[in-house]
C-alpha cells in the first residue's frame, strides 16, 4: 500500500467517525415542551405509518425526528431523516402531518 493509499484510507475512516458523531450527538431533537412532545408523538406515529416494512423492522433503517412545528392551518409540519444503520444519513423529507 502506497503513501497516498494510506492517507486516503486515514481521511475516510477520520470521515466516517465525525458523520457518526454529527448522527448521533447533533441530529437528535428534544422537544421542550409538553405541546411539543405531543407533536413529536403525533409526527413519529406518521413516520411509522408511512415507513415500516422489512429493512425498517429490522433496524437496517431508521427515521429521527429533527424538527416539528405548526402551521397556520394548525397542522403538524415534521423534518425528519432517514438512516442506514442509525448512523449514516439518506435523506431528508418535509411532510403535513394529517
Amino acid at each position: 500500500m502506497s503513501m497516498r493509499e494510506k492517507i486516503l484510507l486515514i481521511a475516510v475512516l477520520i470521515l466516517l467517525v465525525a458523520i457518526s458523531v454529527k448522527s448521533v450527538v447533533f441530529d437528535a431533537y428534544e422537544p421542550m415542551t409538553e405541546i411539543e412532545k405531543e407533536m413529536v408523538e403525533e409526527a413519529q406515529t406518521f413516520i411509522e405509518k408511512r415507513h415500516s416494512g422489512m429493512l425498517y423492522d429490522s433496524h437496517l433503517l431508521s427515521t429521527r425526528i429533527i424538527q416539528v412545528g405548526k402551521t397556520e392551518d394548525d397542522l403538524t409540519k415534521v423534518h425528519y431523516r432517514k438512516y442506514v444503520l442509525f448512523v449514516f444519513p439518506f435523506g431528508d423529507e418535509y411532510r403535513d402531518v394529517e
